[in-house]
């Protein structure tokens, strides 16, 4: 079997059992307050973030620096980069000095953003266009970009397992999957809206969780990537640098995430005890 066929495989395991555990209700749920959110913030300009409307706006702003230092090793200077959940203004900077930097954004509602842009008469320097995390292999095919970029937003997607799987296929051998979220923010926001998953690391491990479900996502990618995480601000940020495998190798046996889904469900119970208690 071809690395590419294990990966299709593997895409559609994870797929398939996403669809018992996760599902499309509560993201759809939170569209509209979504959009809100962002009519608000480009008709006013950034509001209470207008520094960053207009670095978003400007199309000679640089590369953040945290994202050269993680990308400063690669050996080509022409980069392919994916922005994944981009919202109506790729967060990314534009410039690299000695670089090329070609960026493509997208998100599930890219069309209402262009209504928004349009309406606000606002020009972005990279147009989103429309795509969802949990398909991004039949968008763009395999191996395909050098970096994908995921900032605040894989929490929010409807399947978060898979996204993550997607945005590992579609990086290129020896690429990069850089995403930025908050810890747990499902929990924090009580589970509204678009904030139906938590991502976390446990043990160094990356995983995701929702009210019922824990799976460990280093475990999930073993042979396929090295996870890494970093938090930020007193455990509130969580930085993960997802490096894909030059070449694939077999994962581990399915009893490990079975292991960590047992674990999570006797939490689950001892925390309802000692409530009851």
């Amino acid at each position: 079997m071809t690395a590419n066929a294990q990966t299709e495989t593997s895409v559609a395991n994870t797929e398939n059992l996403n669809t018992n555990i996760g599902g499309k209700i509560g993201w759809q749920a939170g569209i509209v307050e979504e959009l809100g959110f962002w009519e608000r913030w480009l008709a006013t300009g950034g509001g209470e973030w207008p520094a960053d409307f207009a670095f978003r706006c400007d199309p000679c702003a640089p590369l953040q620096q945290h994202l050269i230092d993680a990308l400063s090793h690669l050996p080509h200077s022409a980069l392919q980069i994916l922005d994944v959940g981009a919202g109506p203004l790729t967060y990314l900077g534009k410039v690299w000095a000695g670089h090329t930097l070609a960026i493509t954004a997208v998100d599930p509602l890219a069309k209402e953003y262009d209504h928004l842009i349009k309406k606000y008469a606002v020009t972005p320097p990279v147009r989103t266009q429309v795509g969802f995390a949990e398909k991004l292999v039949k968008q763009f095919g395999h191996n395909r970009f050098d970096v994908v970029h995921a900032r605040n937003c894989i929490d929010h997607s409807y399947d978060p397992c898979l996204a993550i799987e997607q945005m590992v296929a579609v990086a290129k051998p020896g690429g990069l999957v850089y995403m930025h979220h908050a810890v747990n923010e499902a929990t924090v926001q009580q589970f509204q809206g678009f904030h139906q998953w938590n991502l976390f690391d446990e043990d160094g491990e990356l995983c995701v969780s929702n009210q019922e479900n824990l799976i460990n996502m280093s475990k999930r990618l073993y042979g396929r990537a090295t996870v890494t995480n970093q938090l930020f601000d007193n455990g509130i940020w969580m930085v993960t640098q997802i490096w894909k495998a030059e070449q694939h190798f077999p994962p581990l046996e399915p009893i490990h995430s079975f292991g960590y889904r047992l674990r999570y469900a006797a939490r689950r119970l001892f925390a309802r005890l000692n409530r009851a208690g």
